[in-house]
């Protein structure tokens, strides 16, 4: 239904930039992860200064664990718009992934002083403590992402591997089963090898 509308503002205007971008992604959230990627590259081709569409790509290329490629997308989009605290944050994340945890704390930080109603900096936050071995910290600021925002993605799964790391089973498994309510599937697999 959404594919519908979109198309048909597409119809429209061929032009518009956010409707191509909106719907590369939501073909990323159907599960078309490689080709969403693709789709997205040709756009920014045809519309270099789309930041949010170099955000999106940066999110694609995590999920297909392409880091380098990642990195170079979100760089694109900071270029474009350097004091977005979102897409700071989604490349403090990117650093996380890259394990360059003082790059990844300096950006991470700067997004939460630009929008501290952002829910997914504190997550970023929690799992930077978490990379560094923090758990106590780690385990303050998940949670407190998760008082904001109680459906930030993967937020339960990091808490339930910090609180894992932490010696505390019982609550890993809790936070496990709530991801897994959430819908993330990757729970199951901690379940599963933890908690059964």
């Amino acid at each position: 239904e959404e594919i519908d509308e979109f198309n048909s503002v597409l119809a429209q205007n061929p032009n518009d930039a956010e409707t191509k971008i909106n719907l590369a992604t939501l073909d990323f959230y159907l599960g078309n992860k490689k080709r969403a990627a693709a789709t997205l590259e040709d756009i920014l081709r045809e519309f270099p200064n789309a930041a949010f569409g170099y955000n999106t790509l940066n999110q694609i290329y995590l999920e297909l664990s392409s880091l380098d490629l990642a990195y170079r997308a979100i760089q694109q989009a900071i270029r474009l718009d350097p004091l977005n605290a979102f897409f700071l944050n989604n490349r403090g994340f990117t650093y996380l992934e890259m394990d360059s945890v003082v790059l990844a704390l300096k950006d991470i930080n700067q997004s939460i002083v630009l929008a501290p109603e952002n829910a997914w900096s504190y997550r970023n936050k929690g799992y930077y403590y978490y990379k560094i071995g923090d758990f106590n910290q780690a385990i303050r600021y998940l949670k407190q992402s998760l008082e904001m925002d109680e459906n930030v993605k993967e937020a339960h799964l990091m808490l339930g591997m910090t609180y894992l790391s932490n010696d505390q089973l019982i609550l890993a498994c809790q936070a496990w089963e709530i991801e897994l309510d959430l819908g993330n599937k990757k729970a199951q697999t901690y379940l599963n090898f933890y908690c059964n």
